[in-house]
C-alpha cells in the first residue's frame, strides 16, 4: 500500500513568498494543493503551474466581495445559489485569465448548501479551507461547522457538513478540511494551535 499524506498550502497568506515556499516542497520531493489570491496570481503563474504539473490542485481564495464589491457579507452560506452562480462566473473568468486549465477548485472559510451546489453545477469538484468542526467569529466570518469530519469528504445534498457517497448527487463536490495543517510550513511561519482545539 502507498501512503498518502495531503498537504494544504495556504499560500494566499504568504505574500510574495509563493515561490519560496514551493521551492522548499518540491526540494523535499513533495507537492500540495496551493490556494492563492488572485491579486498574487499573474507573478506567480509558474509557481502555480508547477503545483499543478505536480499533481496539486490550484485553488484561489474566493469570498464574495473579493469577486463583487457591491457584496457586503463575507459568508458565502448568506447567498442564495443564484447568486453564488453569479459569483462563481466570475471567479472562473479571473482564474481562466491565468491559463491554469479549468477551474475546479475553491478555497473559501464559510461555504453552505447554496454555494456547495452551485460550486457543483459549475464544474467545480473541491473546496479547501473548510475549517472544520469549527464553531468561531473570525473578523466577518461566522462559521459553524459543527459536526462535519476532519478528513476530505463529499458534501451531502442536504446538508454541507454532512458526509456522503460520491455517487449520490448529481455534481459530487469533495469538502477538504484546512484543520490539519502542513507541519513543515506551521513549524516555519505560523502556527495554527491557539484557535481551534482540534489543529
Amino acid at each position: 500500500m502507498k501512503s498518502y499524506c495531503h498537504i494544504y498550502g495556504q499560500l494566499d497568506q504568504t505574500g510574495g513568498r509563493i515561490g519560496e515556499e514551493l521551492r522548499h516542497l518540491f526540494d523535499l520531493g513533495l507537492t500540495c494543493d496551493a490556494t492563492f489570491g488572485f491579486a498574487q496570481a499573474a507573478r506567480n503563474r509558474e509557481w502555480l503551474d508547477a503545483v499543478r504539473q505536480r499533481g496539486g490542485v490550484v485553488a484561489p481564495s474566493i469570498y464574495p466581495a473579493t469577486l463583487d464589491p457591491a457584496c457586503r457579507d463575507a459568508n458565502w452560506w448568506k447567498y442564495s445559489e443564484e447568486e453564488c452562480l453569479r459569483l462563481l462566473a466570475i471567479a472562473q473568468r479571473r482564474f481562466a485569465e491565468l491559463d491554469l486549465g479549468p477551474l475546479v477548485a475553491v478555497n473559501t472559510y464559510t461555504p453552505g448548501n447554496a454555494f456547495v451546489s452551485a460550486c457543483g453545477k459549475s464544474g467545480i469538484r473541491a473546496i479547501l479551507g473548510f475549517c472544520a468542526p469549527t464553531i468561531i467569529e473570525d473578523g466577518g466570518w461566522s462559521i459553524s461547522q459543527y459536526g462535519s469530519p476532519l478528513s476530505p469528504y463529499f458534501v451531502a445534498a442536504d446538508d454541507y457538513r454532512k458526509p456522503t457517497a460520491p455517487d449520490s448527487r448529481e455534481h459530487p463536490v469533495l469538502m477538504v478540511s484546512m484543520e490539519l495543517r502542513n507541519p513543515i510550513i506551521c513549524l516555519r511561519h505560523w502556527s495554527e494551535g491557539p484557535w481551534c482545539p482540534l489543529n
